[in-house]
């Protein structure tokens, strides 16, 4: 958020995991539902989804999308997800996905990458598996690169350094705590470098977790106030770049 924006106590930098990518691309309306202060949407799509995009027809779609996010002041990311990326078996095939759509208008590339979803002998192999992947994709791909991980491990001294010097421009926090001056609390250390490295928020909007992990319970508007107070007192930090909501999906369910 500009320290204009910041000044005049506009509406947070909002951004949301959108995990139905062809949903969206078949209604690109719903845009204009996404809540004042929204930058950005992170957009999943599955390996055969993601070929069918390359396709002359698909890849017009997700042009007009991105055209008409841009229009309203939105950034279109690709999100991937799959926690065995951090393997080199894995790596490999992310980085031969990455090559078949490199070419697509995305306005950066964001991984979620989890280390508590890998089988549990493969967990040691977490740490340096992701920073050679970032690594990796960094190396090909055509946008920034961003990371979504939980906020655990960038409490592990030097870590977001490496991460960043593997190429990652920005890392997002999995902070799933719905009380705000504890989730500040928490926040406010990791946000305090390495120089130039971005750092935004996840939030959590999932039904099926309880009311201390996700806001799901206190429905849309006082979900948007908590996440407006939780950037408010994060803003004044450089690094901060906004609070990005787990998901769109969950919210739209949400009571009003």
């Amino acid at each position: 958020m500009s320290t204009s924006a910041r000044a005049a106590g506009v509406h947070p930098a909002l951004g949301w995991y959108v995990w139905n990518g062809p949903a969206l691309l078949q209604t690109p309306s719903q845009l204009k539902a996404l809540p004042p202060g929204t930058q950005r949407v992170l957009v999943s799509f599955t390996n055969r989804q993601l070929q069918a995009l390359v396709e002359p027809a698909g890849q017009q779609r997700l042009t007009q999308l991105v055209a008409k996010a841009k229009h309203k002041g939105v950034r279109v990311e690709l999100l991937l997800g799959e926690p065995t990326w951090v393997l080199p078996a894995g790596r490999e095939q992310l980085l031969n996905l990455i090559k078949s759509v490199r070419h697509l208008p995305f306005d950066a590339l964001h991984l979620d990458l989890e280390r508590s979803q890998l089988p549990e002998a493969d967990q040691p192999q977490w740490d340096q598996g992701v920073l050679e992947t970032v690594k990796a994709v960094r190396d090909i791909a055509p946008w920034p690169v961003a990371l979504t991980t939980h906020y655990r491990e960038l409490e592990s001294p030097g870590f977001a350094q490496r991460l960043q010097e593997a190429g990652a421009s920005e890392v997002t926090a999995m902070l799933y705590v719905s009380n705000t001056d504890r989730a500040v609390d928490i926040a406010q250390p990791l946000l305090q470098g390495p120089p130039g490295l971005k750092f935004s928020i996840a939030q959590s909007m999932e039904r099926a977790l309880t009311a201390e992990e996700s806001h799901f319970q206190l429905g849309k508007a006082a979900a948007l106030q908590r996440w407006h107070a939780l950037a408010k007192q994060l803003s004044a930090l450089p690094h901060f770049s906004g609070v990005i909501v787990q998901s769109w999906e969950e919210f739209k369910e949400a009571r009003p």
